[in-house]
């Protein structure tokens, strides 16, 4: 990152994911900020990245998907066409089964 950043901090901050939704930051537009502003914005709490967070599901249309508990088409726009080698799609299925299972309080 440091040497990425030396020859141009714009696209290293861009070409980085930030966050516990772990979002590149390419996605700053999103949120209609800079990549600057958005690494800031995000370093400053949980809320914050959650807020980039539905952004993101807004600009990508994945609110419908999510709903529907449709895994493979939010795991297809959020890790791309090769989120089934990693198996992304079961893996948010697995997740959001345990998390019914035994809701956060």
């Amino acid at each position: 990152m440091r040497e990425a950043y030396a020859l141009d901090a714009d696209a290293a901050l861009a070409s980085a994911s930030y966050g516990r939704y772990q979002i590149l930051g390419n996605q700053a537009s999103t949120m209609n900020m800079s990549v600057r502003d958005y690494v800031r914005h995000l370093a400053n709490s949980e809320r914050t990245q959650l807020e980039a967070f539905v952004a993101y599901v807004r600009a990508r249309g994945l609110a419908d998907e999510i709903q529907s508990k449709n895994w493979a088409a939010v795991a297809r726009a959020y890790n791309g066409p090769a989120y089934e080698t990693n198996q992304y799609d079961r893996r948010m299925a697995e997740a959001y089964e345990r998390l019914m299972a035994n809701p956060i309080p």
